[in-house]
């Protein structure tokens, strides 16, 4: 426990050093998600990064820098994670076998009461994994806006003509993208 701690305690002061510029607490007061358009040359895919903090919370998040959000949706699972280990070890402990072989609980007040935990903490870390993978989603859209407008800047460029007939040309276009 004192280890998971400590990494926390690290990954925190990472979080808080890290570059505030290209946060999405910032960057999503200048881009909404909901007018994202994708092109072939965005660095984060929302899809993908929707699955795959669906089933690990907040690994998404941390891949796109948002370190602290990501440790909060992973510190979220591996609580709830702990939890239901402990109401199935409870559950396992007033499991007991009659004289006949057929299975039961010993406090059936107890065992409700733990199945009730259990399927409560169930839910949560379902809830969680839904709502990291649409933060993830968002988090990559938002983002790749940000490296989208990056790219506008007009472009000035000199490139190479090819003739359309069998008789060689050579030559220079100038193009002027923006």
């Amino acid at each position: 426990m004192k280890r998971f701690i400590l990494v926390l305690a690290l990954a925190l002061v990472a979080a808080v050093s890290a570059n505030a510029q290209l946060k999405y607490k910032n960057l999503k007061e200048t881009y909404s998600y909901k007018s994202y358009v994708a092109q072939d040359d965005d660095p984060y895919k929302p899809g993908w990064a929707g699955a795959v903090s669906f089933f690990i919370p907040g690994a998404s998040q941390l891949v796109m820098g948002e370190t602290l959000r990501g440790l909060l949706f992973l510190g979220g699972n591996w609580i709830l994670s702990d939890v239901m280990e402990d109401s199935l070890g409870e559950l396992n402990k007033l499991l007991v076998k009659d004289s006949e072989g057929n299975y039961g609980f010993s406090d059936m007040g107890a065992a409700k009461k733990q199945l009730l935990i259990l399927a409560a903490s169930g839910l949560a870390d379902l809830g969680l994994a839904i709502w990291s993978s649409i933060d993830a989603s968002r988090v990559a859209k938002v983002r790749n806006q940000y490296f989208q407008n990056l790219n506008v800047a007009p472009k000035l460029s000199l490139t190479p003509v090819q003739g359309g007939n069998l008789k060689p040309t050579a030559g220079l276009s100038l193009s002027y993208n923006f």
